[in-house]
């Protein structure tokens, strides 16, 4: 972890880097969440790294409206958190539709490789992938998107996380496509990936309902 300290107008910040094989790559960067961070929050000022805890102390912070006397603050790097929303839970086929599926966690991961998975055999007991569990039961459809083929038009099922750590990937079927998913229901799951492109979380998924 190296300190970013900055001028007033810009916030500074923690940036994270990991080693694999010997390489240091970016991992991401840790800043202050406060409304006013841009012109009072100045975390960077000393940084330390214990174990899976990330310190950032800042020597300016606010309280309330009020300028303070500095602040703190912690990141747990083992207990990152995840959500993944779903514009719509069903498609039908008759007349098409998208399902975008919008993917958050914490900003420290911006830049990491993403990789959407599914599956058409629902999601217990699910499966491990490098230790990590993920919500899909394996079957023809979870291999496919694993091995980056896309069965149905998926936009960005791959990609990077953005530097707010999010990433969004859209279903577009058009009107009587694939009338054989009728009364299917997929289920869906991102996974991130670490610097050496083994999953290093997952998130919960959602499904997908095919209907006429």
């Amino acid at each position: 972890v190296v300190n970013g300290d900055a001028p007033v107008a810009d916030p500074g910040g923690a940036y994270l880097f990991e080693r694999s094989g010997g390489l240091w790559s970016f991992t991401g960067k840790f800043e202050s969440d406060s409304e006013l961070a841009e012109a009072t929050d100045d975390p960077g000022d000393s940084v330390a790294l214990t174990g899976n805890s990330l310190f950032a102390g800042a020597s300016s912070s606010i309280v309330g409206v009020f300028p303070g006397p500095g602040a703190a603050y912690v990141i747990r790097l083992d207990q990152r958190v995840t959500s993944v929303e779903a514009s719509t839970e069903q498609i039908a086929l008759d007349i098409g539709g998208i399902q975008d599926l919008t993917f958050s966690t914490c900003p420290p991961l911006a830049g990491r490789p993403y990789l959407l998975l599914g599956s058409a055999s629902g999601t217990s007991p699910g499966t491990s992938l490098g230790g990590v569990s993920v919500p899909l039961n394996p079957d023809a459809y979870f291999r496919a998107m694993l091995g980056g083929l896309t069965p149905l038009p998926w936009i960005d099922s791959t990609g990077t996380l953005a530097v707010d750590g999010t990433a969004t990937a859209r279903l577009l079927l058009g009107p009587g496509a694939a009338p054989s998913l009728l009364g299917t229901t997929l289920q869906h799951a991102f996974v991130v990936l670490d610097a050496a492109g083994a999953v290093a979380i997952s998130s919960d998924a959602v499904p997908l309902r095919f209907v006429l």
